[in-house]
């Protein structure tokens, strides 16, 4: 799963550093894009922050 979420980070930036070089900009490529980008940031926060409710259980 971790993979997965590495793969989905480089395929938004993919996605978005090519729009640039479109003669045509899509804006709908832009939206797949960020949505991507959005989705793996997400993942990836998640899973750090699970690893610090690991290491300090005691939070105030």
């Amino acid at each position: 799963m971790l993979k997965l979420k590495y793969i989905l980070l480089f395929l938004a930036l993919i996605v978005l550093v090519s729009n640039l070089f479109i003669e045509k900009y899509n804006v709908f490529l832009n939206i797949a894009g960020i949505i991507l980008l959005m989705l793996a940031l997400y993942q990836i926060n998640i899973g750090l922050s699970s690893n610090n409710k690991e290491k300090q259980p005691y939070e105030f």
